[in-house]
């Protein structure tokens, strides 16, 4: 018996070029799925809170061998790709030294500049 060979052929067009150039997201793109982290509960046996607390549980970095080179490269991908591609922010290393600070007041009542100073960003930055 003949065995029979399944090939695919992938192509896709950039969100970004078709967005500013007005073009509909074609139907193609109506189906989104998204990847969450990690909860304790899916991990079991597995789940590590001092690794999870470190490195998060986003399943790329939670499941490679060099958490903290991937936990970088991710977050430097992210603020290029998404932050830096979408201008959704003036000045990318100022964005890039206020997300710690952010993070640092999560969840709490924040005075915007003060976390300007500590950044070294403008307050409008900040704010936006």
């Amino acid at each position: 018996m003949e065995e029979k060979r399944l090939t695919f052929i992938l192509c896709g067009s950039s969100a970004r070029k078709l967005k500013r150039t007005g073009v509909n997201l074609l139907a193609g793109r109506a189906l989104r799925r998204s990847m969450h982290p990690f909860v304790p509960e899916e991990l079991g046996g597995q789940f590590d809170l001092d690794q999870a607390l470190r490195f998060g549980l986003l399943p790329v970095v939670w499941d490679s061998s060099a958490k903290t080179d991937t936990l970088a490269a991710y977050a430097q991908f992210y603020l290029k790709e998404e932050i830096q591609a979408e201008a959704l922010v003036r000045s990318l290393p100022g964005f890039a030294r206020f997300l710690p600070v952010a993070a640092l007041f999560h969840g709490q009542t924040i005075n915007v500049s003060t976390i300007a100073r500590d950044a070294g960003v403008a307050r409008t930055t900040v704010s936006g």
